[in-house]
């Protein structure tokens, strides 16, 4: 329960919803869902990192953090995080 709150704060302070957007207090709620494992956090923060920008947000650019937390969601089964690594893998093989 506690992870979903934490991933609703994300989007909240993202978005705007009840509070003023807020990129670093965004970031601040998605990394304490990460550190409990949660895999949409993980997928959303590696996918960030990743790509340097995700859902208007931009953090500094880390392939590798981006990469292993990315892994770490497909490994709790995470569709997104499936095939986010299918498609890296694609264009790493071009």
């Amino acid at each position: 329960m506690l992870l979903k709150i934490w991933f609703m704060l994300f989007a909240a302070f993202l978005q705007g919803i009840g509070v003023k957007v807020n990129d670093a207090e965004a970031i601040y709620w998605l990394s304490k869902a990460v550190k409990k494992g949660d895999y949409m956090s993980q997928y959303v923060l590696g996918s960030l990192y990743y790509e340097g920008t995700e859902n208007g947000i931009s953090v500094v650019n880390n392939k590798e953090i981006g990469l292993n937390l990315i892994k770490k969601a497909a490994i709790q089964g995470y569709d997104k995080a499936i095939n986010k690594l299918k498609e890296i893998e694609s264009k790493k093989a071009l």
